[in-house]
């Protein structure tokens, strides 16, 4: 199997869909040697937030001469994106070697694993393959049933927040959602929580107390404040103070901007605190270099100046909120042009709420995905608010009518609403840049 066949084998199982459980997981790696109870791990659930605070982190560790997995998700183009030691992405070579040993594996099993079963299996068998010190894992959904629950207790488990996502797997209320996530906690485990509602903290409170495992949260033990956003060298980044129980850091500058990636940065201090706490050799310089190097793709993530064009992920109510707040209050944007197209299972509706009248102009656009459903029907919800809203079916069409708007008023391109529109955008959007210099 070489890596594209390995890519279009991967895609096949989706004909597996979601199926939450941790049976199948748990009989393949056991077929595999159960390579996962090798490994020391950081465990990273929550709606928002774990891909930057799982990114945070690994860079932390890794500045600290550590050898770190990294496992994320979703990928935007290849799926050797959610695989990395150190920064550096699994190689094509080792990614279709070790599937095609999965692959062998699973198709003498009782039931088929799944996509995402499958791309756990391979991270956790190639971790401990290059004999990691540690692997940093951020969740795919939920928690209680994700793929990712079968490691052994964790040095800390984080649950960043909690909002309304994936409500036809995880629950229709926010305490059900809670309760999922909070299966990841481990008998006499550590959770983390930056998680601002005392509602749902009890709830993690009660599921810890279940557990013997010790729970802290965030508001308590770091402070945290904001101070300005900079330019260096031509990077936007952010500059904030951290204070916790081991470190205190004012001038701390991170690479991913907004008030969220404060709060997700106060939550990975804490975290690190921890390891500190049971014997890892960290200092303020590594956690200064490792947030000042972090990245996240697609999260805030600004890809010029000038014209200001940004790509965000953002495809729920928080997400998008926290979106809108970053660009009227922390980027200052007066003149927005939004390129959106979001799936079918999420809140549209919602999400237009959202973005109210703050767009000068919408152009809606199909997500790269079978569920993309009736896409169109967003477009219909934004005349509501907005008279400037266009329907552009192709994603490179929408982008590339978008930027001209954008430098046409010079305002902002902001691109987001899913994953599944930021992989074409950003390649249409570079093309676009390099021509414009």
């Amino acid at each position: 199997m070489n890596y594209f066949e390995a890519e279009k084998y991967l895609l096949n199982l989706d004909c597996f869909g979601i199926k939450p459980g941790l049976r199948r997981i748990k009989v393949l790696l056991n077929r595999l040697g159960n390579p996962h109870l090798n490994l020391r791990y950081v465990h990273i659930a929550g709606t928002n937030g774990k891909g930057s605070t799982a990114a945070m982190i690994a860079a932390v560790l890794n500045e600290a001469g550590y050898r770190v997995g990294l496992y994320t998700s979703p990928h935007i183009y290849s799926y050797r994106e959610r695989i990395s030691v150190n920064g550096k992405m699994v190689t094509k070579k080792e990614f279709a070697e070790i599937l095609s040993l999965i692959k062998g594996v699973s198709e003498k099993l009782d039931e088929h694993p799944t996509e995402f079963e499958t791309l756990t299996a391979l991270a956790l068998f190639y971790f401990n393959k290059r004999n990691v010190d540690i692997a940093v894992m951020e969740v795919g959904m939920g928690g209680r049933f994700d793929a990712t629950n079968i490691i052994p207790l964790p040095e800390v488990s984080i649950i960043t927040n909690i909002s309304m996502d994936h409500t036809q797997y995880l629950g229709d209320n926010i305490e059900r959602i809670a309760r999922e996530k909070a299966g990841i906690v481990k008998r006499n485990g550590i959770l983390v929580t930056a998680e601002e509602s005392e509602k749902v903290r009890e709830v993690f409170k009660r599921e810890c107390s279940k557990r013997n495992a010790l729970f802290l949260y965030v508001g308590d033990k770091i402070f945290f404040k904001k101070s300005r956003i900079l330019t260096i060298n031509g990077l936007f980044m952010q500059e904030c103070l951290l204070k916790g129980r081991i470190f205190s850091m004012d001038d701390l500058l991170l690479s991913m901007i907004g008030g969220h990636q404060i709060l997700n940065a106060a939550t990975a201090l804490l975290a690190l605190e921890v390891l500190v706490e049971k014997g890892f050799f960290i200092k303020e310089i590594h956690i200064r270099r490792g947030f000042a190097k972090a990245k996240c793709k697609a999260r805030v993530e600004i890809l010029s100046g000038k014209p200001l064009v940004v790509l965000d992920a953002a495809h729920n109510n928080a997400s998008i909120k926290m979106l809108k707040n970053i660009l009227m209050e922390d980027l200052k944007v007066d003149k927005l042009v939004l390129v959106t197209g979001m799936l079918e299972d999420k809140d549209r509706l919602g999400a237009v709420k959202i973005w109210g009248k703050y767009p000068r102009a919408v152009i809606v656009t199909k997500p790269d995905s079978n569920r993309a459903g009736n896409w169109r029907v967003l477009g219909d919800y934004f005349h509501k608010y907005i008279k400037n809203v266009d329907i552009c079916e192709e994603i490179e069409d929408a982008v590339f009518n978008g930027f001209k708007l954008a430098q046409k008023i010079k305002g902002c391109l902001c691109v987001a609403g899913s994953f599944y529109i930021i992989r074409n955008a950003e390649r249409k959007l570079q093309k676009l840049l390099k021509n414009s210099q």
